[in-house]
């Protein structure tokens, strides 16, 4: 059952790149808390762009998307403190090469705990000490909890005899799995998927999609835009069928693949089904 708490809202959200294209033309959408959400059309129709503007990697020309309340257009709103909250996997894996498996998944954790601690110990010089307040850990004791987390991710995916090597010797679905997983340690409330399997073989796929469903099962809250209309069909609450920067349709699997409505999502089913 999908909790009812809306968790992502966007509003007339609008992109227009330098070269003067619209890519996104007034969407509107709400994502709930523990809602799985498909984005599906065609090549250039905005998907990606969309997914961008919801982690903050693309500024939007209008409108507003609210996460968990907060406006992230407004200006005034620190970014890097709420895309803490929203996992990222992109196509195309995204891992540094020249960092190990548990260093990638290790890397932003790590940063992110340095640099609380250094709020705190400002602060704490600054204000009144409360004598209850438990000390701070040390760089050493966060390196170690962090590690540990991430090892007890790669053991959930199977993939813990990898921890220390290089992105390099890993299968594409191996990769993606660790780019999954990356994102999983910064315990998100909200995971993006940008289409992916689209840079994996045929047979590597599955494992991928198998970890997804695992997610899906688990109640985290996707918005997923991919091609796999099996995956959508059976993990999907809602989906959203997006052309030329705007929705076109929005409904439950069932509705979108049993009887659609708009004519160009008729046309795009009848080709990718």
């Amino acid at each position: 059952m999908v909790e009812k708490n809306v968790i992502i809202k966007v509003e007339g959200l609008e992109k227009t790149f330098e070269d003067g294209k619209t890519v996104l033309n007034g969407i509107d959408l709400v994502v709930n808390q523990g809602e799985k959400v498909v984005i599906l059309g065609a090549s250039g129709s905005g998907k990606s762009t969309l997914l961008r503007c919801l982690n903050c990697m693309e500024d939007p020309t209008g409108g507003s998307i609210f996460f968990d309340g907060v406006d992230l257009a407004d200006m005034s709103v620190d970014i890097n403190v709420r895309r803490e909250h929203i996992g990222m996997v992109f196509q195309q894996f995204n891992l540094f090469n020249n960092k190990t498996v548990i260093e990638n998944i290790m890397l932003a954790p790590v940063h992110i705990a340095f640099r609380n601690m250094r709020k705190e110990k400002i602060k704490r010089f600054f204000d009144k000490i409360d004598e209850n307040a438990e000390p701070l850990k040390s760089k050493k004791e966060i390196i170690a909890e962090k590690k540990a987390h991430a090892m007890e991710l790669l053991r959930r995916i199977g993939l813990e005899e990898k921890a220390n090597v290089y992105p390099s010797t890993l299968s594409g679905g191996q990769k993606q799995r660790i780019a999954i997983v990356r994102a999983l340690a910064m315990n998100p409330d909200v995971m993006l998927f940008d289409e992916p399997t689209s840079a994996l073989d045929p047979e590597m796929v599955g494992e991928v999609l198998d970890l997804m469903k695992q997610l899906a099962a688990e109640g985290m809250t996707m918005v997923i835009v991919t091609h796999e209309m099996g995956f959508a069909r059976e993990v999907a609450d809602k989906i959203i069928f997006i052309d030329e920067g705007k929705i076109k349709e929005e409904g439950t699997p069932g509705e979108v693949f049993g009887n659609p409505k708009d004519a160009r999502l008729k046309d795009f089913l009848s080709k990718v089904l």
